[in-house]
């Protein structure tokens, strides 16, 4: 699947979260890395990630854009990344 970032974000941002799924972590890594590049254009920084991937998670970590918290909190949901 070839992940379209800017249609992902057009669908799922709210505010100042995007709240998406993907069927596969390749997927996800396309657009993040689609994503953090189309965004930095605008001089906007994507940050905070979290994913229920404990490589994705890993990967976002060694990246420094990783959001440790146990539960993350996204227009009033409660969501548990694990």
């Amino acid at each position: 699947m070839n992940v379209n970032a800017a249609h992902v974000i057009e669908r799922d941002l709210y505010v100042d979260n995007v709240i998406s799924s993907f069927k596969c972590e390749k997927d996800l890594i396309e657009y993040i890395t689609e994503a953090r590049q189309w965004m930095s254009t605008a001089g906007m920084n994507l940050r905070s990630w979290i994913v229920n991937s404990a490589c994705l998670r890993t990967a976002a970590e060694d990246e420094n854009v990783s959001d440790t918290c146990d539960i993350a909190k996204v227009l009033g949901l409660r969501l548990d990344p694990k």
